[in-house]
């Protein structure tokens, strides 16, 4: 399965939340309040000049996306170059525990204290 496909699958059991897509070849810098994206150029991603949604074809630019559910559909926005963090990165309106947590954890035990 594609990640970006099990991902929105993922966004759909978590609605409240933003998802953060960064393609291989490319890099959240943040720098205080502020960020902008390093994209290694002459490499594979998902970012075309003429679209404003993800394409998996890797003839795109590589870059970073935000995913947010709205209604019964996943929507992929491009994250602008540069700008401020508060800005791209809004707080959950929900945060949803994965009912497959306990399982995670109990199969990677841990010495830390968990809530």
């Amino acid at each position: 399965v594609l990640r970006a496909y099990d991902f929105d699958a993922m966004m759909r059991r978590h609605n409240g939340e933003t998802g953060v897509c960064i393609d291989h070849f490319a890099a959240l810098v943040v720098d205080g309040a502020d960020y902008s994206i390093l994209s290694l150029e002459g490499k594979p991603g998902t970012a075309l000049a003429d679209r404003d949604v993800p394409n998996f074809t890797g003839t795109g630019a590589p870059w970073i996306w935000l995913k947010r559910v709205e209604g019964e559909s996943v929507v992929a926005t491009r994250l602008a170059p540069r700008g401020r963090l508060a800005d791209a990165l809004t707080p959950a309106t929900a945060i949803v525990e994965d009912p497959r947590v306990e399982a995670a954890r109990a199969a990677n035990p841990s010495d830390v204290d968990r809530p």
